[in-house]
């Protein structure tokens, strides 16, 4: 008898240790996942806000026709590559300024941030006939396009991009001296 009581001790320790192992695999599995969660949450805002900085940095001034390196340099953590380029184009007439910037993680294929601008100017002809009638005009929202019927379940709300190309062509309020 006092040969199996020995015995039986070591097999519930042996059990013990083999749970905790097991929970320790689980928690270490958690905490990278959400590690790499984390990093790409990150990588991502990064490489937003260089697409958003170079963009707002060149696209204030005309580019050559053309894709440009714009930035080289790393995104933390983990010291990844990252490349910033420019393309930007021009139409035959030169009233349509078309920029892209792209900002590219080396190590990850799907790590890609675009942004596009187009900006169209008016000829001299088109300002002079907007100078002479007299338009009557408001700001677009967006939802002249949505049907009224429409249900939508998302908690996001979705926004047409702002038209603003008669911006200071018409009048946005009738008075008598506009009048």
């Amino acid at each position: 008898m006092m040969h199996s009581a020995k015995g039986s001790i070591s097999l519930p320790c042996l059990l013990a240790a083999l749970l905790l192992a097991l929970s320790a695999q689980l928690c270490l599995l958690y905490a990278v996942k959400g590690y790499e969660a984390e990093k790409d949450f990150l990588r991502g805002q990064q490489l937003r806000l260089l697409c958003g900085s170079v963009l707002q940095a060149i696209g204030q001034k005309p580019q050559p026709a053309g894709t440009q390196l714009c930035y080289e340099g790393e995104l933390q953590p983990g010291n990844e590559p990252v490349k910033v380029t420019s393309e930007s184009s021009y139409s035959s007439d030169g009233q349509i300024d078309y920029l892209k910037v792209s900002a590219v993680a080396a190590n990850h294929v799907g790590a890609v941030q675009r942004l596009h601008r187009l900006r169209v100017s008016f000829s001299p002809e088109m300002r002079k006939l907007a100078s002479k009638s007299v338009l009557a005009g408001r700001s677009l929202t967006g939802g002249e396009y949505l049907q009224q019927a429409a249900l939508y379940t998302s908690t996001e709300e979705v926004r047409l991009p702002q038209i603003s190309f008669l911006q200071n062509k018409c009048a946005a309020s009738l008075n008598k001296r506009t009048t």
